[in-house]
């Protein structure tokens, strides 16, 4: 049959190509002859089809899946052939499959990524000189994700990034300087208190950046306080710009679960282990602490005294504080006492990106990252390929739940496609 051929099935007449999904769970990609994909025709597709549509893939174009490109895994070549392939792997609700008919990528659309919404942080320009290589370039990985695989409505992703880049600037819904107010302003405006974000909603949070961490008060409870830091750190003085605790942040991500829900997943691909180090190490994703008397008590005071928290929330201040974990589910780039790193991908060209980033992306774009039944848990221990020299951390009441929060029984299914895919895609 010709890829180009129109197939009629129960859900109308669409041009291009056509899905059979089966009961058959496995996880291989088989090329039949293409005598055989010759001999067969549109009915013997069965009775139930998704339409895949034609559709120009929107995207990054370092990270488009065309085979004159290399793909997420290794950094190898895609190799293609034409024929009829089986590419048996698990769809689920947040999937799209992606092939090539004709030279032009055509998908299955995701149906519930309209109820997904992110904020994406990316800083490789700090305003007292710091700087890193790759989080600007990770925050367009994870918006290039968000749109062509959990095919999430452009209008639905904040980005924060430093310096401006052009890609994120047309693709998300909104893009300005990640800025310690920016930041906490996107947390309130664009999760908490956004009219538009129904109830139980999938909510991420992805920060790419430094790192640091602190010497607590006593009063306080923990005696080490880890941090993010904004592009607009400064110890000054006269006017100072804090760090944004792990406390601050904790506390808006329980009034984020009280007024949206709980499916909040943040990543941070960063790190806190300053202590042990006198300098800022290049590629290293930790910064030192900022010069400041009394450094956790003025984030905590800055926390306490914002305006826009709500009365009932436990201050920071509190001596009885302690960290709620039902909120979110987070996925941190490393242990507390190992450092985050960036490597270089030959992609095109030498581009640098967050060691766990890309661990992450590549993973969920993987055969076994699209399985329903995956958990958090299975994503962290089973899935992500151990970037060198760091163990991703998993954490949060809900580590357990499969991934974005998804509910009801787990469907196994099998997707056959006509037309060219890259051999590397059904492989794990």
């Amino acid at each position: 049959m010709n890829p180009s051929t129109q197939c009629e099935r129960r859900y109308g007449t669409y041009q291009g190509t056509a899905a059979l999904i089966t009961e058959t769970p496995t996880q291989e990609l088989r090329n039949h002859s293409e005598s055989e994909a010759m001999s067969s025709s549109c009915d013997t597709l069965g009775d139930v089809a998704v339409p895949v549509p034609s559709r120009e893939h929107v995207g990054w174009s370092s990270f488009s899946w065309h085979s004159d490109h290399h793909c997420l895994h290794g950094g190898q070549k895609e190799s293609t052939a034409s024929g009829f392939y089986t590419a048996n792997v698990s769809l689920n609700v947040f999937e799209r499959v992606i092939v090539e008919i004709g030279g032009s990528p055509v998908t299955i659309p995701n149906i519930i990524g309209k109820r997904s919404w992110a904020i994406i942080v990316g800083i490789d320009h700090y305003s007292d000189g710091l700087s890193l290589g790759g989080c600007v370039n990770d925050a367009k990985l994870v918006v290039d994700y968000l749109v062509n695989s959990l095919y999430v409505p452009q209008s639905h992703i904040l980005v924060l990034a430093s310096p401006h880049d052009e890609y994120l600037r047309t693709t998300a819904g909104h893009c300005s300087l990640p800025t310690r107010e920016a930041i906490l302003d996107a947390l309130y405006t664009h999760f908490r208190d956004n009219g538009d974000v129904r109830y139980g909603d999938n909510l991420l949070f992805h920060f790419s950046g430094f790192g640091s961490s602190y010497e607590g008060e006593p009063a306080f409870g923990p005696s080490l306080i880890e941090a993010l830091c904004p592009m607009d750190r400064n110890p000054s003085s006269f006017a100072p710009t804090y760090d944004i605790s792990d406390r601050e942040l904790n506390m808006i991500f329980s009034e984020i679960r009280d007024s949206r829900g709980p499916n909040l997943t943040v990543v941070l691909d960063c790190s806190h282990s300053a202590g042990s180090t006198r300098s800022v190490l290049h590629g290293v994703r930790v910064a030192l602490p900022l010069a400041l008397q009394n450094a956790a008590l003025c984030m905590f005071e800055s926390a306490a005294n914002d305006s826009r928290r709500h009365p009932n929330t436990t201050s920071p201040l509190s001596s009885t504080w302690k960290g709620d974990m039902t909120s979110h589910v987070l996925l941190a780039a490393c242990q507390s006492y190992e450092t985050a790193k960036e490597i270089t991908v030959p992609q095109g060209k030498q581009l640098t990106l967050g060691a766990f980033t890309f661990a992450l992306i590549s993973a969920l774009t993987s055969p076994r990252g699209v399985d329903p039944a995956l958990t958090y848990v299975d994503l962290t221990k089973s899935v992500i390929q151990r970037p060198v020299c760091q163990t991703p951390v998993v954490a949060g009441k809900r580590k357990r739940s499969r991934l974005w929060f998804q509910k009801g029984s787990v469907p196994k299914r099998t997707v056959a496609i006509r037309g060219t895919v890259g051999a590397s895609g059904g492989q794990e």
